[in-house]
């Protein structure tokens, strides 16, 4: 594959939330990377709502500029009195995040927290009168 066809080493997408906004990461989090985030994070900081949550289900590597990034971002958000989370990081990156010992430092959430289903009906299939039950469809 040559450079113009790699695939990008990090991506990140912005989800605006009630009262959070959550940044999906892919990818690898280094030093050529560490940038991107930092960026990200700032901007999520500025634009959005007071918690960040940063989704790292599909981060597939993290070293220590990463965790430099995350520490710097924790600090920033917390002075603005504001919190990170990080949501469901894989084996690898909880194992760099213990052995450093950042995991008593930052907030991290194994799953994420429950969202209400949308349950969305055709006019057909609901009669005039008629009540859907709560988890009934």
């Amino acid at each position: 594959m040559t450079a113009e066809h790699r695939p990008p080493l990090l991506t990140i997408h912005t989800i605006p939330g009630d009262g959070e906004v959550t940044l999906r990461v892919a990818g690898e989090i280094d030093m050529s990377t560490a940038e991107l985030l930092r960026e990200a994070l700032l901007a999520a900081i500025r634009h959005h709502d007071s918690t960040v949550r940063l989704d790292m289900a599909d981060v597939s590597f993290m070293d220590s500029t990463g965790l430099a990034v995350l520490i710097f971002s924790h600090r920033r958000i917390t002075q603005e009195g504001g919190r990170l989370i990080l949501d469901r990081p894989n084996a690898r990156v909880t194992r760099v995040l213990q052995v450093s010992g950042t995991d008593r430092l930052l907030d991290i959430q194994v799953e994420l927290p429950a969202v209400p289903r949308v349950v969305r009906l055709s006019p057909s299939s609901v009669s005039s009168g008629s009540t859907v039950a709560p988890g009934a469809v």
